[in-house]
C-alpha cells in the first residue's frame, strides 16, 4: 500500500520538487528515485508549464487541440469554440471524439469546469498513449476570462 501510494504521488511531488529546488542541479534530483521517476515522461507534471496566451496561439495556430472534457449538458450550456467535447465519461471508455488522436504530433490541452476532471483525462490519456497531454489547471470561466472565444 505504501508503494502504491507513492507512486500516485509521484507527479504532485516531482511538480512541487521541481518548482522548490528549480535552482538545484538536475543530477542531484535523479539521485533520488522517487523524484526521478516523478520526473520520467510517463509521469511528467500534470499542469506542465504553460501560458494561457501560448495556448489560445496554438490552438488557433492548429499546433494543439483542446479536449473540454465536462459532459455534454455542460458543454450544450456553454463551450469554448475552439474545443472539443471528450467527456470524461467516454474518455474512461477509451472512447476519443472524432478527430482526436492520442498518437498524434499536436499537444492536447485538457480542460474541465474547475481543474479536477482534467487532471484525471490527463491521466486517461496518458494510458491511452498520450505523451503531449497537458491538464489546464484554469476551468471554462477563466478561460472565457483569459480571451478564449465563447461558441
Amino acid at each position: 500500500r505504501f508503494t502504491a501510494l507513492l507512486v500516485a504521488m509521484a507527479p504532485a511531488l516531482g511538480a512541487f520538487m521541481r518548482v522548490s529546488l528549480a535552482a538545484r542541479p538536475m543530477a542531484a534530483l535523479r539521485s533520488s528515485p522517487l523524484l526521478a521517476a516523478s520526473m520520467s515522461s510517463a509521469s511528467a507534471p500534470t499542469t506542465g508549464d504553460y501560458s494561457i496566451a501560448d495556448v489560445l496561439r496554438r490552438v488557433r495556430a492548429g499546433e494543439a487541440q483542446l479536449l473540454d472534457v465536462r459532459e455534454a449538458d455542460e458543454w450544450d450550456a456553454g463551450h469554448l469554440a475552439l474545443a472539443t467535447l471528450a467527456p470524461l465519461s467516454a474518455l474512461q471508455t477509451g472512447v476519443l471524439p472524432a478527430g482526436v488522436s492520442v498518437a498524434g504530433k499536436q499537444t492536447l490541452y485538457v480542460h474541465c469546469k474547475a481543474g479536477g476532471r482534467a487532471q484525471k483525462a490527463l491521466a486517461l490519456l496518458r494510458q491511452l498513449g498520450g505523451e503531449d497531454v497537458v491538464a489546464l489547471s484554469e476551468g471554462y470561466a477563466a478561460l472565457v476570462d483569459s480571451g478564449f472565444p465563447k461558441a
